[in-house]
């Protein structure tokens, strides 16, 4: 939207009876293209959301995030790639786990953006992140994109064809920053 409507999507299981769970047999696209209106997706409580395609989230305009929380037992399954575009505005394309929050990406996680700390990817408090694929960057010199974990938060890389890992230096101050990594790869 342009900016008058707020999108907000909140899963929370706490409450029990499966209420908390949301699957999408396709693509999800979120996009900010102007004014303050937030979009967001908020995932707490057990709440999961499993979307059976690709998640692209992407900001091109106004003042606000579009973001994707997720926390306190929470879960992301994506069966497709991550894809997270910065292009203009204020705002931020924002993922995080926190809280023993897992997220799931069978593909990659892509990120693009022409200005650093725009489109950023953070772990933290016994967040699990496993990813199927790699962590992509634009190239040189606008390999833009951030993933930022803490020291109880793990990447676990269990794709089952070979997988890279990305450097940890991008433009600007992003780059990838791995603490506990778990490799769980199946391809021989």
């Amino acid at each position: 939207d342009g900016g008058s409507k707020e999108a907000h999507v909140h899963l929370d299981n706490n409450g029990g009876g499966g209420t908390g769970h949301l699957t999408v047999n396709g693509n999800v696209i979120a996009t900010r293209a102007g004014g303050s209106k937030e979009v967001e997706f908020e995932i707490e409580g057990g709440g999961i959301m499993t979307v059976n395609g690709n998640l692209s989230l992407t900001c091109s305009g106004g003042s606000t995030d579009v973001q994707i929380e997720v926390t306190g037992t929470g879960r992301l399954n994506v069966n497709g790639n991550l894809n997270m575009s910065y292009t203009s505005g204020t705002g931020t394309v924002d993922v995080s786990f926190a809280n023993n929050a897992i997220g799931d990406v069978s593909g990659n996680v892509v990120f693009v953006s022409n200005t650093q700390s725009k489109s950023v990817l953070t772990l933290s408090n016994d967040a699990f992140f496993y990813i199927g694929g790699n962590f992509s960057r634009t190239a040189s010199p606008n390999n833009y994109g951030k993933v930022s974990s803490n020291q109880s938060a793990t990447i676990v890389y269990d794709g089952i064809t070979a997988q890279t890992f990305a450097e940890d230096a991008g433009a600007g101050t992003d780059g990838v920053n791995y603490v506990n990594v778990r490799i769980d790869n199946t391809f021989m």
